[in-house]
């Protein structure tokens, strides 16, 4: 009798686990799977297993981070006297002398958090997004301005989401020290890192996720979008370095606000991406991790 051959993927080594495919190019068939998986053509506004409500309060996140920021700033602005403003204040100065200071912690540690979740969210969405570019490309679907996620890509985008969670935690020491804080002793040191490390890091960040939205899917991300993101970004740079060359000479201190508002809505824009490329299942389970363990309590 003539041999057959054999068609299991697991006896064949030619054949690719992670798309069906021979060497030929051919396409295998293959079972029907239940289980979830990055499609190429996922581009649906809502999952049906988030739901409408969830993906609103993924929508929503970025929107309240952006907001409580300019909240923080809103405050410290309708506490000034006289002739202050934000030309002749510092926001630091300006921090001295507010009161109840409750508020304005509370607010800056809830912004924080908020920013936190929303940075791994657009990290997860990234990574997502341009994974399924490279499962475009292996099927042979591969569209014109379709995106790989490459090893220097998935670099760039796990340092950016540290770089903007830690300027974050910066944000939390330029708060929650005074500038003019006799005690503990470390209270003016530890203000001035902070700040430091939060006008350093929106800075870098914004850079680095510009670059990475610059790479994604040209049709699901309009360029003007990603013009409006990267001019975002490199006005945050501008006011960080005009503000941080006149930092002793207490200039140019507009700039400095400035540098916080930008920042701001750059994170708020956020609503927009996280609206037009749906990845709330994958944000989901990463959360449910954090949530309930093991995630199960999320499915």
């Amino acid at each position: 009798m003539p041999r057959t051959k054999k068609s299991s993927s697991r006896s064949d080594p030619l054949l690719f686990a992670e798309n069906g495919t021979g060497v030929s190019g051919r396409r295998q068939k293959q079972p029907p799977s239940t289980s979830r998986t990055i499609s190429s053509n996922a581009s649906t506004t809502s999952t049906p297993l988030v739901g409408k409500c969830g993906h609103a309060f993924i929508i929503l996140l970025p929107l309240m981070a952006c907001g409580m920021v300019v909240s923080i700033l809103g405050l410290l602005i309708l506490n000034f006297e006289g002739g202050e403003s934000i030309q002749t204040t510092s926001i630091s100065a300006a921090l001295e002398v507010y009161k109840p200071y409750s508020e304005i912690v509370l607010l800056a540690s809830f912004a924080a958090v908020l920013t936190f979740a929303v940075t791994a969210a657009r990290n997860i969405q990234i990574a997502v997004s341009m994974q399924r570019g490279r499962m475009a490309g292996l099927n042979l679907e591969q569209k014109p301005g379709a995106s790989a996620y490459s090893s220097s890509s998935r670099v760039v985008n796990t340092t950016a989401a540290l770089v903007n969670v830690t300027a974050y935690a910066g944000f939390i020491l330029l708060i929650a020290f005074k500038v003019n804080q006799e005690e503990p002793s470390y209270a003016i040191l530890m203000h001035t890192i902070g700040a430091f490390v939060y006008f350093g890091g929106i800075a870098i960040y914004g850079l680095a996720h510009a670059y990475l939205l610059y790479q994604q899917d040209q049709p699901k991300y309009p360029l003007l979008l990603k013009w409006l993101f990267i001019g975002l970004s490199l006005g945050v740079v501008l006011c960080v370095v005009v503000f941080g060359v006149n930092f002793r000479a207490l200039k140019a201190l507009e700039f400095e606000w400035a540098a916080v508002f930008l920042s701001a809505i750059y994170v708020g824009l956020f609503s927009v991406l996280f609206h037009i490329d749906n990845v709330d299942d994958e944000i989901r389970d990463f959360f449910g991790k954090f949530l309930c363990c093991s995630g199960s309590c999320c499915r």
